[in-house]
Protein backbone atom coordinates (compact mmCIF):
# COMPACT_ATOMS: atom_id res chain seq x y z
CA UNK A 1 0.00 0.00 0.00
CA UNK A 2 1.26 3.46 -0.82
CA UNK A 3 2.22 6.13 1.71
CA UNK A 4 -0.81 8.43 0.54
CA UNK A 5 1.07 11.32 3.61
CA UNK A 6 2.49 14.52 2.20
CA UNK A 7 6.26 14.38 1.40
CA UNK A 8 6.80 16.69 4.24
CA UNK A 9 4.86 13.85 7.13
CA UNK A 10 7.09 11.11 4.92
CA UNK A 11 10.42 13.37 5.70
CA UNK A 12 9.78 13.97 9.29
CA UNK A 13 8.69 10.85 9.77
CA UNK A 14 12.20 9.38 8.90
CA UNK A 15 13.96 11.82 10.58
CA UNK A 16 12.54 11.09 13.71
CA UNK A 17 13.03 7.15 13.56
CA UNK A 18 16.70 8.16 12.79
CA UNK A 19 16.70 9.67 15.86
CA UNK A 20 15.00 7.60 18.10
CA UNK A 21 18.06 5.64 16.93
CA UNK A 22 20.23 7.81 17.32
CA UNK A 23 18.86 7.73 20.86
CA UNK A 24 19.03 4.39 21.64
CA UNK A 25 22.71 4.56 20.22
CA UNK A 26 23.33 7.29 22.94
CA UNK A 27 21.62 5.38 25.81
CA UNK A 28 23.14 2.26 25.27
CA UNK A 29 20.00 -0.02 24.72
CA UNK A 30 20.54 -3.07 24.54
CA UNK A 31 18.05 -4.84 22.32
CA UNK A 32 15.43 -7.00 23.69
CA UNK A 33 15.02 -10.45 21.65
CA UNK A 34 14.34 -10.21 18.27
CA UNK A 35 14.85 -6.58 17.81
CA UNK A 36 17.44 -5.07 15.50
CA UNK A 37 21.32 -3.96 17.11
CA UNK A 38 21.87 -0.24 16.74
CA UNK A 39 24.92 0.40 18.35
CA UNK A 40 27.22 -2.60 17.15
CA UNK A 41 28.83 -3.71 14.15
CA UNK A 42 27.28 -7.03 12.72
CA UNK A 43 29.76 -9.88 13.30
CA UNK A 44 30.11 -12.76 10.36
CA UNK A 45 27.09 -14.41 12.71
CA UNK A 46 24.79 -11.37 12.12
CA UNK A 47 24.88 -10.16 16.11
CA UNK A 48 27.62 -7.97 17.33
CA UNK A 49 27.50 -10.57 20.53
CA UNK A 50 27.60 -13.68 18.77
CA UNK A 51 25.60 -16.13 17.58
CA UNK A 52 22.79 -16.13 20.42
CA UNK A 53 19.45 -14.10 20.01
CA UNK A 54 20.46 -11.76 22.72
CA UNK A 55 23.67 -10.98 24.94
CA UNK A 56 21.52 -12.77 27.38
CA UNK A 57 21.62 -15.90 25.91
CA UNK A 58 25.14 -15.34 24.51
CA UNK A 59 26.09 -14.87 28.09
CA UNK A 60 24.39 -18.11 29.47
CA UNK A 61 21.12 -16.26 31.28
CA UNK A 62 20.27 -15.49 34.44
CA UNK A 63 22.45 -17.88 37.03
CA UNK A 64 25.58 -16.33 34.90
CA UNK A 65 24.55 -12.78 35.42
CA UNK A 66 23.79 -13.27 39.54
CA UNK A 67 27.28 -14.65 39.55
CA UNK A 68 28.62 -11.57 37.58
CA UNK A 69 27.30 -9.54 39.93
CA UNK A 70 28.23 -11.23 43.17
CA UNK A 71 31.49 -11.98 41.65
CA UNK A 72 31.96 -7.86 40.73
CA UNK A 73 30.32 -6.95 44.26
CA UNK A 74 33.18 -8.98 45.90
CA UNK A 75 35.55 -7.37 43.85
CA UNK A 76 34.71 -4.07 45.01
CA UNK A 77 34.27 -5.23 48.57
CA UNK A 78 38.04 -6.69 48.70
CA UNK A 79 39.85 -3.89 46.19
CA UNK A 80 38.01 -1.35 46.03
CA UNK A 81 37.22 1.24 49.18
CA UNK A 82 36.05 4.11 47.25
CA UNK A 83 33.44 2.48 45.32
CA UNK A 84 32.60 0.46 48.88
CA UNK A 85 32.19 3.74 50.76
CA UNK A 86 29.72 4.47 47.87
CA UNK A 87 27.66 2.12 48.84
CA UNK A 88 25.22 0.92 51.79
CA UNK A 89 26.20 -1.26 54.50
CA UNK A 90 24.51 -3.94 53.52
CA UNK A 91 24.47 -4.28 49.47
CA UNK A 92 21.87 -7.01 49.16
CA UNK A 93 19.69 -4.34 47.74
CA UNK A 94 22.68 -2.93 45.52
CA UNK A 95 23.04 -6.40 44.00
CA UNK A 96 19.59 -7.29 43.21
CA UNK A 97 18.90 -3.47 41.67
CA UNK A 98 22.52 -4.59 39.28
CA UNK A 99 21.08 -8.21 38.69
CA UNK A 100 17.48 -6.96 37.76
CA UNK A 101 19.30 -4.07 35.46
CA UNK A 102 21.79 -6.44 33.37
CA UNK A 103 19.24 -9.41 32.95
CA UNK A 104 17.07 -6.64 30.81
CA UNK A 105 19.74 -4.50 29.47
CA UNK A 106 21.42 -7.73 27.92
CA UNK A 107 17.84 -9.09 26.37
CA UNK A 108 16.35 -11.18 28.87
CA UNK A 109 13.26 -10.73 31.12
CA UNK A 110 11.98 -7.36 32.02
CA UNK A 111 13.39 -7.49 35.70
CA UNK A 112 14.26 -3.88 35.94
CA UNK A 113 11.65 -1.65 34.69
CA UNK A 114 8.77 -3.24 35.73
CA UNK A 115 9.49 -2.28 39.40
CA UNK A 116 11.93 0.63 39.40
CA UNK A 117 10.26 2.70 36.20
CA UNK A 118 13.29 3.52 33.33
CA UNK A 119 16.69 3.23 34.54
CA UNK A 120 18.03 6.95 34.11
CA UNK A 121 21.31 5.61 35.18
CA UNK A 122 23.06 9.21 35.12
CA UNK A 123 20.47 10.23 37.29
CA UNK A 124 20.70 7.60 40.15
CA UNK A 125 24.91 8.32 39.70
CA UNK A 126 24.56 11.47 40.23
CA UNK A 127 24.48 12.11 44.46
CA UNK A 128 27.90 10.24 44.16
CA UNK A 129 30.98 12.02 43.21
CA UNK A 130 32.12 9.92 40.01
CA UNK A 131 35.10 10.82 38.24
CA UNK A 132 37.73 9.43 36.12
CA UNK A 133 39.55 7.53 38.86
CA UNK A 134 36.16 5.86 39.85
CA UNK A 135 35.52 4.77 36.69
CA UNK A 136 38.20 3.38 35.94
CA UNK A 137 37.84 1.55 39.55
CA UNK A 138 34.29 0.35 38.86
CA UNK A 139 35.55 -1.00 35.09
CA UNK A 140 38.09 -2.88 36.67
CA UNK A 141 35.72 -4.46 39.53
CA UNK A 142 33.46 -5.22 36.58
CA UNK A 143 36.49 -6.85 33.94
CA UNK A 144 37.82 -9.20 37.24
CA UNK A 145 34.09 -10.14 37.56
CA UNK A 146 33.59 -10.78 33.94
CA UNK A 147 37.28 -12.82 33.76
CA UNK A 148 35.60 -14.63 36.93
CA UNK A 149 33.09 -16.08 34.98
CA UNK A 150 34.40 -16.87 31.52
CA UNK A 151 32.79 -13.96 29.48
CA UNK A 152 34.74 -14.24 26.16
CA UNK A 153 34.43 -13.99 22.46
CA UNK A 154 32.00 -11.50 20.70
CA UNK A 155 30.30 -11.41 23.74
CA UNK A 156 32.70 -10.28 25.44
CA UNK A 157 34.13 -7.25 23.22
CA UNK A 158 30.49 -5.99 22.61
CA UNK A 159 29.63 -6.35 26.74
CA UNK A 160 33.18 -4.55 27.27
CA UNK A 161 32.29 -1.90 24.76
CA UNK A 162 28.57 -1.23 26.19
CA UNK A 163 29.61 -1.33 29.76
CA UNK A 164 32.69 0.66 29.41
CA UNK A 165 30.59 3.52 27.33
CA UNK A 166 27.67 3.72 30.10
CA UNK A 167 30.84 3.69 32.57
CA UNK A 168 31.85 6.80 30.90
CA UNK A 169 28.74 8.48 30.80
CA UNK A 170 28.10 8.15 34.97
CA UNK A 171 31.08 10.26 35.30
CA UNK A 172 30.30 14.01 37.03
CA UNK A 173 33.20 15.36 37.82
Amino acid sequence: MADLRPLATRELASSLNARLEARDFLHLRTPNRGSPSYAAPMTETGHPWGDEPTPFDAIGGEAVIRSIVDDFYDVIDAEAPTLRAMLPANDAVSRDKLYAYLVEWTGGPALYSPERGHPRMRARHLPFTIGPDEVEIWLACMQKSLDANEISGDVRVFLDERIGALAHHMRNV
